[in-house]
Parts: C-alpha cells; sequence; structure tokens
C-alpha cells in the first residue's frame, strides 16, 4: 500500500495527462559558447562537444545576442573581453530583458571590479585564464546541473498548481496538505540556492588572488631567461657589427687599388652589401634590441607590481614614496589610459613616508580608472605630487565630464555610481575614502561638469601606522 497522502489525487487520470514533462531532457544540454579567440573557442567546443553537450559556437556578443533571440539554450559561457558587445555588457542585457540563463564569465584580466560587476548582474561562475580542462568542464557540469534543478523547480511549480486546483475540489484538508508540501519545497530550494551562492562566491574571490599570483609567477619565469638571452644577442650583434665595420674598412682602401678578379670580387662584396641594405641593418639592429629590452623591463615591472598589488596581506607597513605608488598604479592601468589620454606627470620628488603601500595603490588604481572612464573620447590626465601644511599630496586630474553640485556629496557613499550598469561598482570611491581614513589623511574632490575633476590625496607627514608583519 502506497504511504503517500494523496492516493487519489497522484492516480487521478486527469491530472496525470495535464503532468509535464519529465526534468530529464531527451536530448542533451544546449551550450552558446562566446570567446572572440578562434583557437580557445575551437578547444572549448571539443572538449564539450566529446561530453555530449550541444554546443553553438561564436566569436561575438551582438551575434550571440542574435541567436538567443532565436534558439534555447541551457548555458551561456563567454569571454568577457569581446569586440563590440562584451561579456559583462551582454550579461547586462540579458538581464534587462528577463533571459534568466545562467552564466559563466571568462577573463585572461582578472580585477576586483570587473568580479564584482559579474557578480552584480548574476554571474553563476567567475573563471579566470588560464583555465585547466577539468576545471573548465566542471563549472559547465555545475552550470547545466544547476538550470535543470530550476528547470525542475519550474515544474513542480506547475505540477503544485494543477494539484492545487484538484485538491480545491477535492477536500480543504489536501489542499492544505498539498500547500505545506510546496512550502517545505520552496524553502529547501531556497536553502540550497542560497548555500550554492555562498559556497561559489567564496570559491569565485579566493581564486581571484590565487589565481593571479600563479599566472604572474608563470610569466615572470620565462620573461627573465628571454631578458638574459636579449642581452647576449646584443653582445653577440655588437661584436658582429665591429667585426663587419672593420672588414670594410680595410677593404675600401684594398679596392681602391685592385685589378682583376680581385676588384671584380670586391665590387660583388659591396654590391651585395647595398643589396641587402648592411649598412641600414646593422644601424638598426642596435635599435631594435635596445627597444626589445624596453619591452621586456616594462613586462617584468608589470608582473612585478600585479604580484605586489594582489598579495593578500594590505596591511602591511612599509615605507614608498608617493611616486612610485602612482607609477604602480599607472602600469596597472595603462591599458586603460593609453587610449584614452595624455598621461602627465608633475612629481615634487617628495621623501618617503610610512604607509600601507598597496592600499594606497590601490587608493590611486581606482582614481586613474575613474579618470579615464570619466573621458569619452581624447583628453589629458596629470599625476602630481606635493607637499602642503603638514600633508603629503597625490594629485590625479582629468579633463573628463566632471560631477554635478548633488553629486559631490554622494560619490564617497557606498555602491553609488553615475557609470552604466556594466560600467562600475559603486564601491571604488567608498573603498578609497575608507582607505585615506586609515591613514588619518583626507581626499578632496573640485569637480566642474563638461571641464573636469581633481581628487587630491592627502597623508599626513608624521602618520605612524600600525606595524604588521608580513606574512
Amino acid at each position: 500500500m502506497s504511504s503517500s497522502p494523496y492516493p487519489k489525487i497522484f492516480s487521478d487520470p486527469q491530472i496525470e495527462k495535464e503532468k509535464p514533462l519529465d526534468i530529464e531532457p531527451s536530448t542533451p544540454a544546449r551550450i552558446l559558447l562566446i570567446d572572440d579567440e578562434p583557437a580557445i573557442l575551437r578547444l572549448y567546443q571539443q572538449l564539450l562537444t566529446r561530453k555530449g553537450y550541444q554546443v553553438v559556437a561564436v566569436e561575438e556578443g551582438k551575434k550571440a545576442e542574435q541567436i538567443l533571440e532565436e534558439e534555447e539554450f541551457d548555458a551561456i559561457v563567454a569571454d568577457i573581453l569581446l569586440p563590440g558587445l562584451n561579456g559583462i555588457e551582454l550579461l547586462a542585457l540579458l538581464r534587462e530583458k528577463g533571459y534568466k540563463l545562467p552564466v559563466i564569465l571568462i577573463t585572461g584580466a582578472p580585477g576586483l571590479e570587473t568580479a564584482i560587476q559579474a557578480i552584480k548582474l548574476g554571474a553563476y561562475e567567475y573563471l579566470t585564464k588560464p583555465i585547466d580542462n577539468q576545471q573548465f568542464l566542471k563549472a559547465v557540469e555545475r552550470v547545466v546541473a544547476f538550470q535543470r534543478l530550476v528547470k525542475e523547480k519550474e515544474r513542480l511549480e506547475q505540477e503544485n498548481q494543477l494539484y492545487q486546483k484538484r485538491l480545491e475540489e477535492q477536500n480543504q484538508r489536501l489542499e492544505d496538505l498539498v500547500w505545506e508540501r510546496t512550502r517545505k519545497l520552496e524553502q529547501s530550494l531556497e536553502e540550497l540556492k542560497r548555500t550554492q551562492d555562498k559556497l561559489i562566491q567564496s570559491e569565485k574571490m579566493a581564486s581571484i588572488g590565487a589565481l593571479t599570483a600563479g599566472i604572474t609567477h608563470e610569466i615572470n619565469n620565462p620573461m627573465a631567461y628571454v631578458k638574459s638571452n636579449l642581452e647576449q644577442i646584443k653582445e653577440y650583434a655588437q661584436a658582429i657589427i665591429l667585426f663587419l665595420q672593420e672588414l670594410f674598412q680595410r677593404l675600401e682602401p684594398l679596392g681602391k687599388n685592385a685589378q682583376g678578379e680581385l676588384k671584380q670580387f670586391l665590387d660583388e662584396i659591396y654590391q651585395k652589401a647595398e643589396e641587402l641594405d648592411i649598412w641600414y641593418v646593422l644601424s638598426d639592429c642596435e635599435q631594435i634590441i635596445s627597444e626589445t629590452q624596453e619591452g621586456v623591463e616594462r613586462v617584468i615591472g608589470i608582473i612585478r607590481d600585479l604580484r605586489q598589488f594582489t598579495h593578500p596581506n594590505h596591511d602591511v607597513v612599509g615605507e614608498a614614496r608617493l611616486e612610485e605608488l602612482l607609477e604602480t598604479a599607472i602600469n596597472l592601468t595603462w591599458n586603460a589610459i593609453k587610449y584614452k589620454a595624455e598621461l602627465i606627470r608633475e612629481y615634487a620628488q617628495l621623501p618617503p613616508l610610512k604607509c600601507y603601500p598597496r592600499l594606497l595603490t590601490q587608493v590611486f588604481v581606482n582614481l586613474l580608472v575613474n579618470a579615464s572612464q570619466a573621458i569619452e573620447k581624447q583628453g589629458k590626465i596629470w599625476v602630481r605630487t606635493f607637499k602642503r601644511d603638514g600633508y603629503y599630496c597625490a594629485q590625479v586630474e582629468d579633463t573628463g565630464c566632471g560631477i554635478s553640485k548633488e553629486n559631490l556629496n554622494k560619490i564617497f557613499d557606498p555602491f553609488f555610481t553615475t557609470k552604466e550598469v556594466n560600467k562600475g561598482t559603486g564601491l571604488g570611491l567608498s573603498i578609497s575614502y575608507g582607505i585615506v581614513q586609515k591613514h588619518q589623511g583626507k581626499i578632496e574632490v573640485e569637480s566642474e561638469p563638461g571641464k573636469g575633476t581633481i581628487f587630491t590625496v592627502k597623508i599626513p607627514e608624521n602618520f605612524q601606522p600600525q606595524e604588521k608583519a608580513e606574512t
């Protein structure tokens, strides 16, 4: 005998006829894959296809938007950096249109602000390149399982509505039992989702720092021997250049007096040198090597700054010059600045001061990113240091859109932002304000709409932070 409290209802032929299809799909899960790098797109498509998924792969966000209007999918896997409509913008657009598809976002340039944007827009997973194949497949497996759980919940809700209709006709007592069952089910599903969201969020935020540290370490090692090899190549090239220069200097007087086969041989050498443009090659060789060395030094510097910036212990006390911290912030944000603004440095060469260097670097990163985003097309950004009234001051000025008077008193409030939904979280200036307060300092702002904004960070000259050992 069945132990169900609803024997008559569950055996009712009319209800059985009206029940929706079972949750288990008759076809494999469908994945929409978006990445502008053909090699990565092909790799992910092969991995997913081998696991039995149906995959539609595109290279642009706009194309994905069109496909979503015509076809149904169980999940989306999208790179953040896409031409035209990027991953964050696509996610925001989907949410605006009411799509509830779970989305996995992938990035090669991790950052706290990007992660917060993704989380606020409801991204299911946030993965950072390079991604282990198994890690990638596990993430897709989780998101497909989650989507099936959501569909199951929707199916159960539909089923409960049908049961409710029949229960109202049958008996009030049975109606109460069904509603109790539904309530418990929804509570369990909601609790499961909350727990899952917390675990995912914790995993995301913990993995961002760990992945960044690992990536910078892996890049730093090959760059070290590239730098060493370039120095050796430069020595070899200089030796070859000196040898050829001396050789041609000695051949020149010999060629003037040569006759017969020797003269013909020397003429052929000089003709071949002109055809190969050997003198230009020799003069350009040193320049190319020097420029390449400068590029390698810049990459090594960026990696060093990134490792310091993403160190898990931000509260370490140290001595640093404001100019050095500004340069670190410039290195980290240069890609956002170089296409939008001319950067002008006006440094007073201040002496070192005791502070929390990594925290101040975060402040300057936030200010430089805000400055670049405030400039619509082309403009200028000034970074300055100076001493005034017992404070060491760092200033970031831009020729951007400026801030209205009614918003000036709100810009340091948490989550206040005038940017588009996928451009800012409203936390950058709030966090910066807290960091400057931790230094017993001040952060001041002057702005005029249409003309630009000036942020000034002031740190007391005699500030004595609480020492904390670095771990």
